[in-house]
């Protein structure tokens, strides 16, 4: 570890010395009111802290040349808008359109529609437009880890959840269409019911302006936002299809949207998508009953006054997940012998097959959301989300019930249903003095229903209450924001015990508090700095799970004892560039009292099989990590990303080490661009080498198995861009573990029975129209 501490600081040293100065690249696009769609003329573009800036003509369109690679921070300003700040990172040659929200003269003055206002000191990581391309149809897990900081857990090859700095489940909340994401989250292997068709953009978000979202995320908010409707009149669609060759997975979707002129303050817009794709090749064999079937649709329906505006979502997620057959054991010998064999038996190795069996997951996601806008005369905004969200899970055994009528039912072993209701108000005050300030509510209820003979989770009602305020103001070249949170959770529980339901009643309080500040060093470096506490009740599962978790095929058991987590944090980050090199480089501390985590305790035999056990635990924890990531221009035409990730983590009370934290990784990519006409879009191609170390920090008295040992992985893509008359196109390759390599991933819960998915090709045509 010393000896890749020592390389990367060398590069850091070393990378300036070497660079030399290469600003031609350009940037371009239109500036939108984000109210009608219309082109915002004579509109300006300015570079903070400099005088290179362009004003826009008369339908909006701009031109910027003479751009060095690196993270810019851009002002829009228009007349009758408050100006916007955004911060954008120019590493090639590209188009970006900017939305304005347009002031009405009647109300004077009214704030931009923004999330960017009140989260200037905010360590945020997203995509760029050709990693949000590349990432069409993928599972939110693995859209996700193509962020820097951000890893994913794995059950299997289909289920993925995201990691972020070493913490998941119920440490990251994610807000989809600005709502929270209920689900049964806690699960490892209940992956978010998204679909990733409907999302434009994703951010993970963290610091003093992350309270408003919510509180208890100790690894940060995850934002799966759409695009603003379309306001201009007409008929647009999109379509995309991807086809994989390993599982030869089919997953298309389309989009229509568009604007009457009759009515042009109303907008609509409908999506639907199907997937399906069969059983998982490794390099070696398939893996049975891997087989994956979704079914989504999802409408919108927006209305946008002079001083108001409203909005409706529906959405619906339906999915079919295979479980590895080879994950489920008979008893204590075979679950010893699968653990030490190098393949999983002959039984769970079939051929290529779409049929999923048992045993699987049946999984249904409905979200109904209104959203309504006001603005206010004397340039505050109020916003009003009201939410429904109902989440049906069931999942199967392997093996049907002795009983023969039961089995003919074929009913499963264990099926929850969850229903959610969620009203949130967020009150943005008038600018005082150049201070912003937020205040907000939230209220919300969720019960949860057994519907099986089994009650791994029992019956349990939630209520959460919980309020917020944040304030920012910015001089000159200093950011500062704070923000605080208090909520306060009700939960009662109804568990069957010795044949009867007893009631168990918890209530926690937790405080959320946040203090940000950023500096602009230059025109080209800025640091930011965040220093949060933050506390975490503990979830239905971690409290009153008991029994087989058949997802994971493993006996998990709660402990109604345990406290609240309460964690402190620091989290510095510098950003900027040197002539050809950009880089951002984020180094945190966070200590976690009473950190929950679920310890394994060996191996047990039930009725249904035998399992590895895990108990949930209350400790002391430390995280302490770094994520840089350094983009060298080398040309024009050319790039290369190296990219870093250090993960330290121990348990304070026993001087161990954690479960399940993230090796250690790095990443490096070479891209080229090539343009054969100056007025069509470049050919894009990319080569990519991951390496993840062996988890070496482990408690050999707490795993079950070894880590399995590093492993390096390559990867390609290509991306061609193209008109055809009206339509636009795009043509994408993707070669995952080109080299077939056989590996096991520390981080995957069924390491014990199988290898990693082995060579896939993706094909990805997208068409919008």
């Amino acid at each position: 570890m010393l000896k890749q501490l020592s390389l990367l600081a060398l590069v850091l040293w070393l990378s300036p010395l070497l660079a030399q100065e290469s600003c031609a690249l350009k940037l371009s696009g239109t500036i939108i009111d984000e109210h009608d769609q219309s082109a915002l003329s004579y509109a300006s573009i300015q570079f903070m802290g400099s005088s290179k800036g362009v004003s826009a003509d008369d339908k909006g369109k701009y031109e910027l040349g003479g751009i060095c690679p690196g993270i810019h921070t851009l002002i829009i300003t228009h007349i009758g808008c408050k100006p916007d700040t955004v911060q954008l990172q120019i590493n090639q040659s590209q188009e970006r359109d900017f939305y304005l929200e347009h002031h009405w003269e009647e109300l004077k003055t009214v704030e931009v529609e923004s999330e960017s206002d009140l989260e200037q000191t905010a360590s945020t990581v997203e995509l760029d437009s050709n990693e949000l391309a590349d990432s069409k149809g993928l599972p939110l897990g693995e859209i996700l880890k193509k962020m820097n900081g951000v890893s994913s857990m794995r059950t299997g090859s289909n289920i993925s959840k995201p990691v972020i700095q070493g913490f998941s489940a119920n440490r990251i909340q994610i807000l989809n269409h600005g709502v929270q994401h209920e689900g049964q989250q806690w699960g490892d292997e209940h992956a978010p019911e998204i679909d990733p068709f409907v999302s434009a953009n994703y951010r993970v978000i963290k610091g003093a302006g992350a309270v408003k979202y919510g509180g208890g995320a100790l690894g940060g908010f995850v934002l799966v936002e759409p695009k603003p409707l379309p306001t201009k009149p007409g008929i647009r669609g999109e379509w995309n299809g991807l086809f994989a060759t390993n599982n030869r997975m089919g997953n298309t979707a389309l989009m229509l949207e568009g604007n009457f002129k009759q009515i042009p303050k109303f907008s609509w817009r409908v999506q639907g998508s199907l997937k399906k794709s069969g059983n998982i090749r490794t390099p070696n064999y398939y893996q049975k009953n891997t087989g994956v079937e979704e079914y989504n649709l999802s409408y919108t329906l927006g209305y946008k006054g002079k001083s108001w505006s409203a909005q409706l979502y529906y959405s619906q997620f339906n999915s079919t997940i295979g479980i590895f057959s080879g994950a489920h054991i008979g008893n204590l010998t075979d679950l010893e012998r699968a653990i030490e064999r190098s393949e999983p038996r002959p039984q769970d190795q079939e051929g290529f097959s779409y049929q999923i069996r048992r045993p699987y997951q049946l999984i249904t996601h409905e979200l109904v959301r209104l959203e309504l806008n006001k603005y206010l005369a004397n340039g505050g905004k109020l916003n009003l989300k009201i939410s429904r969200q109902f989440n049906i899970r069931e999942e199967f055994d392997k093996e049907r019930p002795r009983n023969r009528d039961l089995a003919a039912l074929n009913i499963p072993e264990f099926s929850l249903s969850l229903e959610s209701y969620i009203a949130e108000l967020h009150w943005e005050l008038k600018e005082w003095k150049g201070i912003q300030t937020e205040l907000g509510g939230v209220l919300n209820r969720q019960e949860n229903t057994v519907n099986s003979f089994v009650d791994f989770i029992p019956d349990y009602e939630r209520q959460r209450f919980g309020i917020f305020g944040l304030a920012q103001k910015t001089f000159e070249k200093v950011g500062l924001e704070a923000g605080c949170r208090l909520d306060q959770t009700d939960l009662l529980a109804s568990k069957l015990v010795n044949r009867q339901f007893e009631e168990f009643d918890h209530a926690f309080s937790a405080i959320t508090s946040n203090v940000g500040a950023s500096y602009q060093l230059s025109n080209d470096w800025k640091i930011r700095l965040n220093l949060s506490y933050a506390e975490r009740a503990p979830a239905i599962n971690e409290l009153y799970s008991e029994g087989l978790h058949h997802g994971t095929a493993t006996l998990e058991f709660g402990n109604s004892n345990l406290k609240k987590e309460k964690s402190t944090s620091l989290n510095i980050e510098a950003e900027g560039k040197w002539k050809k090199l950009s880089m951002n480089v984020q180094a945190f501390h966070q200590q976690i009292n009473d950190f929950i985590y679920l310890s394994p305790q060996g191996v047990d035999l039930t009725i249904r099989g035998a399992y590895p056990t895990f108990d949930w635990m209350n400790t002391d924890a430390l995280m302490n990590g770094v994520d840089a990531k350094l983009v060298y221009t080398l040309s024009s035409a050319l790039e290369y990303t190296t990219q870093w990730n250090f993960l330290w983590a121990e348990d304070l009370r026993t001087n161990t080490y954690l479960v399940m934290i993230p090796a250690n990784r790095t990443q490096q990519q070479l891209t080229y661009q090539w343009k054969w006409k100056e007025e069509n879009e470049a050919i894009r191609l990319s080569a990519t080498y991951q390496y993840v170390f062996k988890q070496n920090r482990f408690d050999k008295e707490e795993e079950i198995a070894t880590p399995p040992e590093g492993y390096g992985l390559w990867s390609f893509s290509a991306a061609y861009p193209f008109t055809y008359g009206s339509l636009k196109g795009r043509l994408g390759l993707q070669l995952n573990n080109a080299f077939n390599t056989v590996y096991r991933d520390y981080m995957n819960r069924f390491r014990f029975y199988t290898d990693e998915q082995g060579r896939d090709l993706q094909i990805r045509l997208s068409i919008k129209f």
